[in-house]
């Protein structure tokens, strides 16, 4: 993928649990509506239908112009949205149920990008821009739970976050994709 995201755009479509399933969907449909996408990805309606909406803030899909019911509108994806869509697709289908439960969470891609290489805390922080500091700390928390990532000291005392096992994978699928 030749798109090059940044970290808060990065961070914007990972930080809601449907946004990747929906762009998978999407990524084998020339259009969806809203209902059958629902239907597809296994959420319901609501969310589905605030996924398009924030998908679209992100110029990542459009409304079909010309086909559909004003009130059951079609959306399609952008030609910024395909690739990433295309991505989505692939990541996901390389993921377990499990890991996925744990990687849709806010901030988990992200952090997980990163910590391909050992980060310390404030360097997580300070990169991730505008994360709190209660919310990189959940994630790490969830990142390690899932054996996803650990804490590791080294000879200066230094304590930094790293991926390992799956984990890693995860990130270099990732750091391979997108760049920071």
């Amino acid at each position: 993928m030749n798109n090059t995201l940044n970290n808060i755009l990065f961070a914007r479509l990972s930080s809601r649990a449907w946004n990747l399933p929906v762009l998978a969907h999407l990524a084998e449909n020339d259009g969806c509506r809203v209902s059958p996408t629902a239907h597809a990805v296994g959420a319901g309606r609501n969310i589905v239908g605030q996924t398009f909406s924030y998908l679209a803030e992100l110029g990542m899909l459009q409304r079909s112009t010309g086909h559909g019911h004003p009130l059951r509108p079609e959306f399609q994806l952008t030609l910024r949205g395909q690739p990433v869509a295309v991505w989505a697709r692939c990541f996901l289908n390389g993921m377990s149920e499990k890991e996925w439960e744990t990687a849709r969470r806010a901030w988990t891609l992200p952090v997980l990008r990163l910590i391909r290489n050992p980060h310390t805390f404030t360097e997580l922080s300070t990169t991730l821009q505008p994360v709190t500091d209660r919310g990189l700390s959940l994630c790490l928390g969830r990142l390690v739970e899932a054996k996803l990532a650990e804490k590791q000291t080294f000879a200066n005392s230094r304590k930094s976050n790293i991926a390992v096992g799956r984990g890693l994978k995860i990130a270099q699928d990732l750091e391979a994709t997108f760049q920071l």
